[in-house]
């Protein structure tokens, strides 16, 4: 059994390896620094580097939206990016107006869309197996 679990956590690496291989941006670390800029969005008590960490997920939300997704995860993937490029502009259209906590809110739903798409995109075991 051991061995199988092993198995199965190396075919899983290298399918995603091949994946990543295919693009030129490096989409999980991109991902990674996209959610780095909302928590310290998150942390931070002032509006300008509240502004700053927002315009700079903005920019990596774009190269993620330019990553070559394979043709069954495009659909999903370009949505679930999309629904979070309109909040951003909501929050960049709220940013002059409203107090920071009120803009802070918006990051809640940024991080409810992560985790509703990211679930959607994750590869069920079968899937995994036999492509």
């Amino acid at each position: 059994m051991k061995r199988f679990n092993a198995l199965l956590v190396v075919f899983s690496c290298l399918l995603s390896g091949l994946a990543l291989a295919n693009s030129s941006i490096d989409l999980e670390a991109t991902m990674k620094k996209m959610k780095f800029e909302i928590s310290q969005a998150y942390k931070t008590e002032s509006k300008d580097e509240f502004k700053s960490h927002i315009t700079s997920f903005s920019q990596l939300l774009q190269q993620a939206k330019a990553y070559s997704f394979p043709p069954e995860r495009k659909d999903v993937s370009m949505e679930g990016l999309n629904k979070v490029s309109a909040v951003v502009e909501k929050i960049t259209l709220e940013m002059d107006d409203k107090p920071l906590p009120e803009l802070k809110a918006h990051l809640r739903d940024i991080d409810d869309l992560r985790k509703e798409y990211h679930k959607k995109n994750k590869p069920s075991f079968w899937e995994t197996f036999f492509s």
